[in-house]
């Protein structure tokens, strides 16, 4: 056999082909939490539930793509349907806050908050927040002025900036309509892209100048070959969210066996418990994600619209198969209720794959 002809036949083999993400939103959103980038998530739920349903107990049945056992005949459950949905959006946009009165100098704290989120491409990006300190609802527009000194020089003035771009996505919305104690973001980009990355200039000093008031950025120094990037005012999406997640206050637990067959069906189940004083109502029907090693995806829960009760408890049916690939020993198993990007409740268990 040739290079290449091995080369091909290892390039095919599906048992190397390496295990998707469980949760590809969650761990992107871990590495650049502060970043707020692109904070959409596009799941595909390639097959559906037909939910069990017994008296005060809530099951729902689910199998991957292929070949699927019917459940064990029962009287405490009803038979599922496969009913697929096909690729969809479970995270779309949500509408935008509506604008509300111009906020004013008076409606602002007198400080800001900075963060330095790091640097990446050539840029570095860097969050100022005001806080909205007044009673009611405010829009805070537009963008603002910046003052600093050069290091090199001692001048001190104001910069000449352009239009920030590095920021955006649907992370944030722009203008900025905050409530009390809400904060409004303006975001600082610099660039080491211009000039061929030589003689770069190091400001120091700097403040935001806006509605009549000088906001001090502290010790923040800055060093950057290209013009500065200032964005308008935005309301960050993650840190407020215009709809609370509805489900973020369910805790799942997992109730499996010890070990199970590669290759075979097993069932376990999820208990989603509510520790709050008030109902939680299971509406919209929520999408759910259960993986073992390669086994599993994404599908809609079994909602046949009771709500989980103050300090109380629904109990779900699962059913899944390990995938044929999956290695004996010990092997991880994760159930996720996909709630809003980055709010969603998860619950693990460890289990023994055997042959």
């Amino acid at each position: 056999m040739t290079v290449e002809e091995r080369l091909r036949r290892t390039l095919a083999d599906e048992v190397l082909v390496l295990p998707a993400w469980p949760d590809p939103m969650g761990r992107v959103s871990a590495g650049i939490t502060r970043r707020r980038r692109l904070r959409r998530l596009f799941g595909a739920v390639s097959t559906a539930v037909l939910a069990v349903l017994t008296a005060g107990v809530w099951t729902a049945v689910v199998a991957p793509a292929g070949p699927r056992p019917a459940p064990s005949p029962s009287a405490a459950t009803v038979p599922w349907k496969d009913s697929p949905i096909g690729a969809v959006d479970l995270f779309p946009p949500p509408s935008p806050r509506p604008s509300a009165r111009p906020c004013g100098a008076a409606d602002l704290a007198t400080s800001v908050n900075v963060t330095d989120n790091g640097a990446a491409g050539g840029h570095r990006f860097i969050d100022v927040k005001i806080r909205n300190t007044s009673g009611s609802r405010c829009t805070l527009s537009g963008s603002a002025q910046l003052t600093a000194t050069d290091a090199r020089t001692g001048a001190r003035g104001h910069l000449t900036t352009r239009s920030g771009t590095g920021y955006g996505g649907t992370g944030y919305e722009t203008p900025a309509t905050i409530d009390p104690d809400e904060e409004a973001t303006l975001g600082l980009v610099t660039g080491n892209g211009c000039n061929g990355g030589a003689n770069p200039t190091t400001y120091r000093d700097i403040a935001v100048v806006m509605l009549g008031r000088s906001y001090p950025l502290g010790t923040l120094t800055v060093q950057t070959t290209c013009e500065l990037e200032v964005t308008d005012w935005m309301l960050d999406i993650q840190a407020h969210p215009l709809t609370p997640p509805p489900y973020a206050r369910l805790v799942p637990t997992l109730d499996v066996p010890a070990t199970v067959t590669i290759g075979q069906w097993f069932d376990f189940t999820v208990t989603l418990t509510n520790p709050t004083e008030a109902a939680v109502a299971v509406v919209p029907c929520p999408a759910y994600r259960m993986t073992v090693f390669k086994g599993g995806g994404s599908y809609w829960l079994n909602c046949p619209g009771m709500p989980v009760p103050a300090h109380g408890a629904v109990r779900f049916a699962m059913r899944l198969q390990v995938a044929g690939s999956t290695p004996p020993g010990l092997v991880h198993l994760q159930w996720q209720l996909l709630d809003q990007p980055g709010v969603s409740p998860v619950a693990d268990a460890v289990l023994t794959a055997t042959t």
